[in-house]
C-alpha cells in the first residue's frame, strides 16, 4: 500500500484568474508547513497568463503542485 506523505490535498479550479491564483499560491506558501499540502490546480482552458504563472510555481513548489489542463 502506497501511503501519501501529504496531510491534505487542496484542489483549486481556475479560469482566467491569474492574479487571484497568484495570491492563493502565495498564501499557501506562507503556511507553516507547505510541504504537508498537495495542491492540485485544474486549469479550465484559461486564455490569460494562468498557464505561465502555474509553470513558474511548479518549478518553485516541485511535486507539491500538480497542474491539470
Amino acid at each position: 500500500m502506497n501511503k501519501s506523505i501529504y496531510k491534505a490535498s487542496l484542489i483549486i479550479p481556475t479560469y482566467n484568474k491569474a492574479s487571484r491564483l497568484k495570491l492563493t499560491l502565495e498564501s499557501i506558501l506562507q503556511l507553516a508547513s507547505p510541504a504537508l499540502f498537495e495542491v492540485i490546480i485544474v486549469n479550465d482552458g484559461s486564455t490569460d497568463e494562468t498557464e505561465e504563472l502555474l509553470s513558474s510555481y511548479q518549478k518553485l513548489m516541485g511535486n507539491n503542485l500538480q497542474v491539470i489542463n
